[in-house]
């Protein structure tokens, strides 16, 4: 209709149509705000709106303020025709919307609704589905996605799957061919291949030394016998496995030629070069070697041929994959071999355990037939072994172990003959089945044969170690069928052999089983005796030449069994010595005859000396020295002097040099030291030089000889006369009658002892006799 401008300064400058003066305020008021409202109208019947125009960047003059007017009817018309059509359009288009919203999300959720259930599928482990969508949008490369990881995941559950049933195979322990067979399937599930060859090279899979040929190529079904007859060129596995590590896991390696649909089994004896690269002959192929290893060691190698070259870097991962997780599952077969070996065999000789001879025993009882055949068990005991671990320490004696258990084996292998070993110094032998009337007389020959075996010198760590062997054996099915009671009846045949002294045999017959309770029974009691001080010292006398005056008194240890009464005191002191207790034994006995010696001196008796035994292995106790420094002190009237140690020659033996050491130490005490048994046993002259004694007291076995054996006399004549050049005492023991005695004095000997005199006596009983009353010392006869 018209419109006016107007400035903030000047207010309405113009005007294209007459407007109510009334007006005027309210557009100088616009102009002065330069806020833009619509005002309802300038005139009556009009409406109008303003707004303002920029003039001062470019004129340099107040901005303008632009009103426009229009007539109202006008106005209110164009805005009726305007909401009339508005609001149908408004609504129009929001049911459009809805319709293709509607449409789009439906379609979209069809998509994902396939790839929902793909998930689903995938979930439950089904990798078959695809999903199908055929846009080009992004939800269509969603989807070859989602089939392509669900074709990967399908391909590594299936590898997976096989793993798994190559674990639960090795797991089961089945056979070598079920095994391989399994880990050819697994890499026919990774990568299918036209040929297979796994060959055996560390014994985890038995037999060592075979390998495995399989083919997927239907064209042939067997190698044809042609083709192993015509080989030449003969090689050993271990030729074959070289020249395989000298090529590259991944090249052209053989050629393929007549194949098998299924596992065949071939002898390393049969194995030639021509034949290995014969598996491979008639079109070149892509072929691998795929080696199993562990620790840098190969246990097994597997070579594959294939139809094309499809060695891409994502096959090479695949492959070393298979290869380090066949490792995996080969490790569990060899720990699980390692830990059964454990569990069957002694680690240290390796010989096959307890367990494995039961096997054995059971296995030959089936074999039996009737009364013509048999077979026997052989214990085998070794003699002196205890002191080779105390003298040299543990580590010579499993040396020893191992060298006796690989000089045994030899003759055993001759014979077809088994070895086990129970444990320590153990060991068992187990005869072939022979016929029953030549048993016996087979298995004393072998044992002999054996004994003269283990008794030769053994050279360790430049050290020469002797020992002996208790051997015992019993006769299967004559003695027993029960392997408990064959083990045990050839244990106590064995311990018959030791209580004999040892270094022989013995063949268990009825009865053995009462004599051996009786030995069990006594090393029980024995140990509990000494524990319990229920043990009696006697003594007895010894005198000068002329049988008159008392130089002192030997102790002798002495024991009585509730059951068996007496025991002799030689078998006491061997049966203390095997147990252990003869060092207790030995301390007792000393320290028994110490508070003997207190009590008679309390009494002013003149009782000399006192001289009590030690054990070889008593003297080389640690703290054996303070013992008896301690044992002394307790009693004040009690000098070293008034001490005798009596040893044995054989206490040299083993450790001479500490032998001679505690010797020494002993000496410098002040106590004397005599050598008993002088002249049996392992006699060198070469010790009355090095052991410091002062006394040598002649074995009763030279002294009981004299008056019947001219040779015996003359020899003991000499070794008097030998002590006496070097400043021995001689004393002789075992004077029996008033002519040994005589011979005695005439040869000089310095002291006698002897039933002649008195038997060994109870303390009681020594004092009756010798301090009571005492006007002379009478000889007694032998009774």
């Amino acid at each position: 209709m018209g419109i006016c401008v107007a400035t903030a300064n000047d207010g309405a400058i113009f005007c294209s149509y007459e407007i109510n003066p009334s007006h005027l305020d309210e557009i100088n008021k616009v102009a002065v705000s330069k806020q833009s409202r619509q005002l309802s109208s300038f005139n009556e019947g009009t409406t109008s709106t303003y707004w303002s125009l920029f003039m001062d960047h470019e004129f340099n003059i107040d901005d303008w303020i632009i009103i426009a007017s229009q007539s109202a009817d006008i106005t209110n018309e164009r805005t009726k025709e305007y909401r009339n059509l508005f609001f149908p359009l408004i609504l129009f288009s929001l049911l459009l919307v809805i319709f293709l919203s509607s449409v789009i999300i439906r379609k979209k959720l069809n998509v994902i609704n396939k790839l929902i259930e793909g998930t689903r599928k995938i979930s439950e482990n089904n990798f078959n589905s695809t999903v199908d969508i055929d846009s080009k949008d992004e939800f269509g490369e969603l989807a070859k996605s989602f089939n392509k990881m669900a074709y990967s995941l399908k391909s590594i559950n299936n590898e997976y799957q096989k793993y798994y049933e190559v674990d639960q195979i090795i797991l089961a322990s089945s056979e070598p061919e079920k095994i391989i067979e399994s880990v050819s399937n697994c890499l026919n599930t990774i990568i299918e291949f036209e040929s297979f060859v796994f060959i055996n090279h560390k014994n985890i899979l038995k037999p060592l030394g075979e390998f495995y040929y399989r083919s997927n190529n239907d064209a042939y079904n067997n190698l044809g016998e042609h083709t192993k007859t015509k080989l030449d060129d003969k090689i050993t596995l271990n030729e074959i496995i070289c020249d395989l590590e000298r090529v590259c896991n991944i090249q052209k390696l053989f050629k393929d030629v007549n194949n098998l649909n299924h596992i065949k089994i071939i002898n390393t004896n049969n194995i030639y070069i021509k034949h290995l690269k014969n598996l491979f002959l008639k079109n070149e192929k892509t072929a691998c070697i795929i080696p199993i290893s562990h620790d840098s060691e190969n246990w097994t190698y597997i070579i594959a041929t294939f139809k094309e070259q499809i060695f891409d870097d994502f096959i090479k991962t695949k492959l070393t994959n298979f290869s380090n997780r066949i490792c995996v599952a080969f490790q569990a077969l060899n720990r699980e071999s390692v830990l059964r070996y454990r569990a069957e065999h002694d680690l240290l000789t390796h010989l096959p355990n307890r367990s494995q001879l039961r096997i054995l025993y059971e296995k030959k009882l089936l074999e039996l037939d009737n009364k013509k055949t048999g077979f026997a068990l052989i214990f085998v005991d070794l003699d002196r072994f205890k002191q080779i671990n105390d003298n040299y320490g543990h580590i010579y004696g499993d040396k020893l172990l191992k060298e006796f258990a690989y000089r045994i084996k030899n003759i055993l292998e001759k014979n077809n003959y088994y070895f086990f070993r129970l444990s320590g110094d153990e060991f068992v032998i187990v005869t072939q089945l022979l016929e029953q009337h030549l048993l016996r007389d087979t298995v004393s020959s072998f044992c002999t044969q054996l004994i003269n075996l283990i008794q030769q010198p053994y050279h360790i760590d430049n050290n020469v170690l002797t020992i002996g062997s208790s051997i015992g054996a019993t006769l299967i099915p004559e003695n027993s069928h029960s392997f408990e009671n064959s083990l045990r009846f050839a244990d106590i045949a064995m311990y018959i052999s030791k209580n004999h002294g040892g270094n022989q045999y013995t063949i268990y017959e009825e009865g053995m089983s009462e004599r051996l309770l009786k030995q069990k029974t006594l090393e029980e009691d024995l140990t509990t005796a000494i524990e319990k001080r229920q043990i009696e010292i006697h003594y007895q006398v010894k005198v000068d030449t002329k049988g008159e005056k008392i130089i002192g008194f030997e102790a002798l240890f002495r024991w009585s069994h509730r059951n068996y009464g007496f025991i002799s005191p030689f078998f006491a002191i061997e049966i203390a010595e095997k147990t252990g207790a003869i060092h207790k034994l030995g301390e007792l006995v000393f320290e028994l005859s110490l508070r003997q010696w207190q009590a008679w001196k309390e009494k002013d008796y003149e009782i000399g000396t006192i001289a009590i035994n030690i054990s070889p292995l008593q003297l080389l106790k640690d703290g054996f020295i303070d013992f008896i420094i301690k044992t002394v002190e307790r009693y004040p009237l009690v000098s070293y002097s008034m001490i005798e140690l009596e040893v044995t020659e054989n206490v040299m033996i083993n450790d001479t040099d500490r032998s001679l050491a505690v010797l020494n130490e002993i000496r410098e005490l002040g106590i004397s030291i005599a050598i008993d048994d002088f002249g049996s046993g392992y006699s060198s002259l070469s010790y009355l030089l090095d052991i410091p004694a002062s006394t040598l007291k002649i074995d009763r076995s030279f002294v009981m000889r004299i008056e019947k054996d001219k040779n015996a006399l003359e020899l003991l004549s000499s070794l008097i006369s030998l002590g006496k050049s070097m400043n021995y005492k001689i004393v002789a023991e075992g004077v029996e009658t008033r002519q040994q005695a005589k011979f005695l004095a005439h040869c000089d000997t310095d002291i006698l002892q002897g039933y002649l005199f008195s038997k060994p006596l109870p303390a009681e009983l020594v004092e009756q006799r010798f301090f009571n009353n005492i006007t002379q010392l009478k000889m007694v006869s032998t009774d």
